[in-house]
């Protein structure tokens, strides 16, 4: 594939544009972005698909676009991206049709994981067009909902019990840094979560007033917080055992050892040690354990 007269005039209407001031042209180039983007990889998608980096002797589609001049990086996502915009034609032909945004597609592509793929592809039809209209942040959340069912189906043994443990988590950022929680708990886990949100709750302070899901998100990073710092900040890695060793020793064993270890082995070298060291009066009758009186 080679660069036609019209990528040429492209390039060279954008190296025209003057940033400063900004001005409505540079807005309209933000917008065309979008359109450039979506039209580029609807043509790569089918490039891609009909097999064509084969043709000039590619044997990945990772290959060929580093080939084009992207990073490793870009050629992987961009590839990931075609890939699954061939496998799910509607939420393709909405992005192409400008009824869907480029993060809004991105969200998609990222949150689904590869072994869910071809059943996403079973629901294309019906749930890509429900994300039309909702906000970057309410697609993550909606495809969040919807992996973490399927993947209760995709878990789920003959008997109807999941597969593998009775709870799942998922947790995944938005694009602007804050993060979207989803969690199907097991009763033990339930429980436990309860208490543990109870226990770490605490009420407003004077002026503050928050609803019960912000309390319950601040009990949550109480939590989080109390664990770091009475695990994470160990140095231990996740899941290693801490040896504990237990030690009993009698009082007397312990004085007596002690006191062999300074040289007293008798009352007189207990006096002399004393004289030395004037620690109080103890009466010449009484030796402490491990030490005789002299004959």
């Amino acid at each position: 594939m080679e660069s036609g007269a019209g990528g040429h005039q492209l390039i060279d209407t954008i190296a025209a544009v003057d940033p400063q001031p900004v001005s409505v042209v540079v807005v309209e180039l933000l917008v065309a972005r979008e359109r450039v983007e979506a039209r580029a990889c609807e043509a790569l998608s089918g490039f891609l698909a009909r097999g064509l980096h084969h043709v000039e002797g590619w044997s990945s589609p990772v290959g060929w676009l580093k080939a084009q001049g992207l990073s490793d990086a870009d050629a992987k996502r961009l590839a990931v991206r075609c890939a699954r915009l061939t496998a799910w034609p509607t939420l393709a032909r909405l992005w192409f049709d400008s009824e869907l945004s480029s993060a809004q597609v991105e969200t998609v592509v990222r949150l689904i994981p590869r072994g869910l793929v071809d059943l996403y592809a079973d629901h294309d039809g019906g749930i890509s067009p429900l994300l039309v209209g909702l906000s970057v942040v309410n697609t993550t959340r909606a495809m969040h909902h919807w992996v973490t069912r399927a993947e209760a189906i995709a878990n789920t043994g003959p008997t109807g019990d999941p597969a593998g443990g009775g709870s799942r988590v998922h947790l995944s950022r938005t694009l602007d840094g804050r993060g979207i929680l989803d969690a199907e708990l097991d009763p033990d886990t339930t429980t436990l979560t309860e208490t543990a949100l109870r226990i770490a709750e605490h009420p407003d302070e004077p002026g503050q007033f928050r609803t019960a899901a912000q309390r319950c998100g601040g009990a949550f990073d109480t939590v989080a917080r109390f664990f770091c710092d009475h695990y994470a900040d160990t140095g231990a890695r996740p899941g290693r055992q801490h040896p504990q060793v237990a030690v009993t020793v009698d009082p007397d064993d312990l004085i007596g050892g002690s006191l062999r270890g300074l040289g007293i082995k008798n009352a007189q070298d207990l006096e002399r040690f004393l004289a030395a060291r004037p620690v109080g009066h103890r009466p010449r009758s009484q030796s402490p354990p491990g030490v005789t009186q002299p004959a």
